[in-house]
C-alpha cells in the first residue's frame, strides 16, 4: 500500500508450469519462480508494464500495458542473467490476455472478443455469442448451445479456456448485502465437447482489487490468483 485508502500494489499475472509457479511481482519489480512452494529464481522486470505473460522453453512473452497491441519476447541472457528483448509482435487490436493453444501463442482481443494467433494467422477458435434469458446465460459456441443459471443478478460471462475435450466458461453474478455492500461472485463451468457439464468451480471471494490474469487453467486444473490486503496467493480450486 502507498496509502491506507489505496488498492493493493499486487501481482497482476502468473504462469503455471507443472510444480513451478512464476509470478510478476510488482512490489519488487521481479519475475519470481517458485518450485514446490519454494522460491527458486528471480529476474528484474523488463522495461514495460506487464499486463499478462506466457513462458515456453526459456522464452518469456509479455503483453505490454503501455501498448496493449504489442507482445514482447524476452530471453534470459546467459552472461548477465537479465531479461533481453528478442522480438515484438503487433496485434490487430488491443488485447487483454495471452496464452497457449496447442503450442501456439495466442491473444484475447478486447473489442472483437476473440482469440487470435499472435503470429497473425486466423482466429484460433470461433467466438461464442452470449445472450441473457432472465437470470440464465445462453451460450452459442459453435455447435454447442448451453444454458447456465446464475444464483443472483447476472453480471458477466466469457469463454476463458478450451482444449480438445473441454470448454471452460467464467460466469459472474452479484448481490447486495443488508448493509448496502455489493458482493460479486465468480464461477467456472467446465463442459465437454458434447455439452455435458463436467465440473463447476467457485472462485474465492476477493476484495475489490482483481488482477488482469485471475484464472489459469492448466492440465484440466483451475487456479486462481487471490489478492488479499497483505498477500498474493495462487489457489488450486476444488471441483464440485
Amino acid at each position: 500500500f502507498l496509502r491506507v485508502e489505496d488498492q493493493p500494489h499486487a501481482p497482476d499475472t502468473y504462469v503455471i508450469d507443472g510444480a513451478a509457479i512464476t509470478i510478476a511481482d510488482r512490489v519488487h519489480s521481479q519475475i519470481v519462480t517458485f518450485q514446490n512452494g519454494h522460491r527458486t529464481t528471480a529476474v528484474d522486470f523488463p522495461d514495460l508494464k506487464i499486463v499478462d505473460m506466457a513462458i515456453r522453453d526459456g522464452h518469456y512473452y509479455f503483453l505490454n500495458g503501455r501498448n496493449a497491441r504489442e507482445v514482447v519476447e524476452y530471453v534470459i541472457d546467459a552472461t548477465t542473467g537479465a531479461l533481453t528483448q528478442t522480438g515484438t509482435q503487433r496485434l490487430p487490436a488491443e488485447a487483454a490476455l495471452i496464452g497457449w493453444d496447442n503450442g501456439k501463442l495466442v491473444a484475447q482481443l478486447i473489442a472483437p472478443n476473440t482469440w487470435v494467433a499472435v503470429d497473425g494467422s486466423s482466429p484460433v477458435t470461433p467466438s461464442p455469442t452470449f445472450d441473457l434469458n432472465g437470470r440464465d446465460f445462453r451460450i452459442t459456441d459453435g455447435q454447442l448451445v448451453l444454458e447456465i443459471p446464475t444464483r443472483h443478478e447476472p453480471s458477466g460471462v466469457q469463454l476463458i479456456a478450451w482444449d480438445a475435450e473441454h470448454r471452460y466458461y467464467r460466469v459472474d453474478d452479484n448481490y447486495v448485502r443488508a448493509n448496502g455492500e455489493h458482493v460479486y461472485r465468480g464461477y467456472v463451468y467446465q463442459f465437454d465437447t458434447s455439452g455435458r457439464l463436467v465440473h463447476t468451480y467457485t472462485l474465492r471471494e476477493a476484495i475489490g482489487y482483481k488482477p488482469s490474469r485471475e484464472l489459469q487453467i492448466v492440465d484440466g486444473q483451475v487456479y486462481q490468483l487471490f489478492i488479499t490486503r497483505k498477500t498474493a496467493q495462487v489457489l488450486l480450486l476444488e471441483p464440485h
